[in-house]
């Protein structure tokens, strides 16, 4: 549904379309407040499940800070926010002159970061449900303590991946960003 309200918004009007990907915009926030939310749940079912059983517990505390990291990355620390210069540090090291580690990693590494989480997201988010649906593999991710994204989300981790890679105006990143998190946040109210 996402994807075929901005591909109309594309068609209709390439220039708002173009404003529904830029930096502070609708995308990104709800980018950032999803990312939040889901973090805050995972969290919160980590905390519920460390009083009941201790099963799984670890996945969902590091699953939980894991959002509530990228959700400042996304807005890069609330740099535009509250209207912070960047420490030199980052003027120098991250290819937009932004206050976050995943532009200075891009730069000082040669390789987008979207690509590693394109790659990682869609190995989590399509592979091993696929995989799990072999009883060997469930029992052995269960086995380990890993808890996989139901099937029915590969569809949307599939549709962020590929957003990820669409590029009809350069700024489509943002839109399987957002796919992604908004994969995270069915995943945790799942």
């Amino acid at each position: 549904v996402v994807v075929a309200l901005l591909a109309a918004a594309y068609l209709d009007d390439p220039y708002q379309y173009l404003n529904y990907l830029r930096e502070d915009s609708l995308i990104e926030w709800l980018s950032f407040a999803f990312l939040a939310l889901s973090g805050l749940i995972a969290l919160d079912i980590g905390i519920q499940i460390l009083r009941r059983d201790r099963q799984f517990q670890w996945f969902f505390f590091a699953f939980g800070f894991f959002c509530l990291l990228m959700a400042f990355e996304e807005i890069s620390w609330g740099q535009r926010l509250f209207a912070i210069t960047p420490p030199e540090y980052f003027l120098g090291n991250s290819d937009q002159q932004e206050i976050n580690v995943h532009n200075v990693l891009q730069q000082k590494l040669d390789f987008k970061t979207k690509d590693v989480a394109a790659l990682v997201l869609s190995l989590y988010g399509i592979a091993l449900p696929l995989l799990a649906i072999n009883r060997r593999v469930a029992t052995l991710l269960q086995r380990v303590k890993l808890v996989v994204p139901p099937l029915y989300l590969s569809v949307g981790f599939l549709n962020a991946t590929l957003m990820m890679f669409y590029i009809p105006s350069g700024f489509e990143e943002e839109i399987g960003e957002f796919l992604f998190v908004l994969a995270f946040l069915l995943f945790m109210l799942h």
